[in-house]
């Protein structure tokens, strides 16, 4: 559809029904955001299932790909809710793919720019929530990834959950590779991976920056208000050391960070002296209480799997107070420790086949599993069951181990639909490394009456020389959402 949208109030939602990849409204035969939201539009306001492209705004108005500022009225901000979409290759002012107030769950913004301006990706003080942000980039401006911005809003607070920030920049006079925070602004930032960002002050190989770089990872102003990550990964973010001196880090300005993992960053030190640093893994170490500096160990940080291997010293070494979702004490990091775990959004090849942990019935979509039983169990056999009545009572194996599924009619069917749909790949042997993968799908156009249902997965792994089950997997849970 080559057209512009606006919603022009109304509290409706617009739904492409058969999902992002085959629904796509373009804005390149007008100028101006493709999508409008200019009239104080809330959560009753939904967009959902759309890939969102080539929107061209300037001047005074704010968000290329999705606007939800009301340049007429004060710059009035709108809070529509915008789920299931890619908004891609959008080139604009304050805020290249969105700009406003949103509530965003499972979208992808990729790849749009704001010239002369700031908010690559989004600009203002969104609530994300599983979202990919990813290659925006915020020339001559702040925040290459998120520019996070109270602005008009005095009430507004920012919050980026279960989030990938992955390789934004800003450049030339740049703050925030991959977030910027604002003054008078407030931001919770929880288990967001940030990786390969960049503050980028234009430099050249072997030349130092003619502007400073500040924050390759989050830089956030003196005067902002409380800004925490708590549970985030932060790995490989750049910033440029300047002509006038080396005043960066992966952590520019007053913020609190605690239960993380940050390391390999450059340049080292990792964080400016007015960040807050506790409970965390930071590479050359920290004068906060809880911090250590040690090899994370994880899974494959070379394929961009962040997750912790068996045996990593940040299990169980977070801060008192807030435990795992499995009850122990906390792990480090975007991404607790798990034997079965969902694997996150990362690589560019998942950008256009995302998988979640929500899944809609009427768009469809996939859960991929990552399986690592450790290296004692490479070579063994691992086979995923499910059960859609919870995890107690827990199956019995022998020798103690317990597999935490109820035996249902879902059990039983993926007990004798091995490999089947709709629970790909759920059998098999684990490589030299006790790994392998496997994955859960539902179609678009799925039974309505299944939204709501809550499917869990457990595997186990067995030994046929010793003709025994060897060991039994963690829960892990996937939903269905209307």
């Amino acid at each position: 559809y080559q057209e512009q949208v606006s919603f022009n109030g109304k509290q409706i939602q617009v739904i492409g029904i058969e999902g992002p990849t085959a629904t796509v409204i373009d804005g390149s035969t007008g100028f101006g955001p493709v999508v409008n939201f200019h009239f104080g539009e809330g959560a009753a306001s939904v967009l959902r299932g759309f890939t969102i492209t080539n929107g061209m705004a300037f001047g005074s108005v704010r968000g290329a790909g999705v606007s939800c500022v009301d340049t007429r009225r004060s710059l009035t901000m709108a809070a529509p809710t915008i789920k299931d979409c890619i908004i891609r290759d959008n080139f604009g002012s304050f805020g290249g793919g969105v700009a406003g107030n949103p509530t965003m769950e499972r979208c992808l913004i990729i790849e749009n720019t704001a010239s002369s301006s700031d908010g690559g990706g989004v600009w203002g003080a969104p609530n994300m929530t599983d979202c990919v942000v990813a290659l925006n980039v915020a020339f001559d401006g702040y925040g290459g990834g998120l520019h996070l911005t109270r602005f008009a809003d005095s009430s507004a607070h920012a919050t980026v959950q279960d989030c990938v920030i992955y390789g934004n920049r800003s450049e030339q006079s740049s703050r925030g590779g991959g977030i910027y925070v604002a003054d008078n602004t407030s931001a919770t930032i929880e288990n967001a991976l940030l990786a390969f960002n960049d503050a980028n002050g234009l430099s050249f190989p072997g030349s130092l920056g003619a502007f400073s770089g500040l924050g390759g990872a989050v830089a956030v102003e003196a005067s902002a208000g409380s800004v925490s990550l708590n549970r985030c990964t932060v790995y490989r973010n750049f910033a440029t050391i300047s002509q006038s001196g080396n005043e960066n880090a992966a952590f520019w300005g007053p913020m609190s960070v605690t239960n993380s993992i940050v390391r390999n960053n450059l340049p080292v030190p990792d964080f400016s002296s007015d960040s807050f640093i506790t409970f965390s893994n930071v590479e050359g170490g920290s004068l906060g209480a809880g911090v250590m500096d040690q090899d994370p160990l994880f899974a494959d940080s070379v394929n961009l799997d962040f997750h912790l291997r068996a045996g990593s010293p940040s299990i169980d070494t977070g801060g008192i107070g807030d435990p795992d979702p499995d009850g122990t004490a906390a792990d480090m990091g975007a991404y607790p420790f798990q034997s079965l775990y969902a694997s996150d959004n990362v690589q560019a090849a998942t950008w256009t086949d995302p998988a979640w942990s929500e899944i809609s019935v009427q768009l469809g979509g996939k859960q991929r599993m990552g399986i690592d039983a450790g290296n004692a169990s490479a070579g063994e056999l691992y086979w995923v069951l499910g059960s859609a009545t919870g995890t107690v009572p827990a199956l019995p194996l022998g020798a103690g181990i317990q597999l935490p599924l109820a035996v249902d009619a879902y059990f039983n069917y993926t007990l004798s639909h091995p490999g089947g749909a709709p629970l790909k790949s759920s059998i098999g042997f684990l490589d030299s490394e006790g790994r392998a993968s496997a994955s859960f799908g539902i179609p678009a156009g799925t039974d309505p009456s299944l939204a709501g249902l809550t499917l869990n997965h457990a595997y186990f792994t067995y030994d046929f020389v010793g003709q025994e089950a060897t060991g039994a997997s963690n829960a892990l849970s996937v939903s269905s959402t209307d």
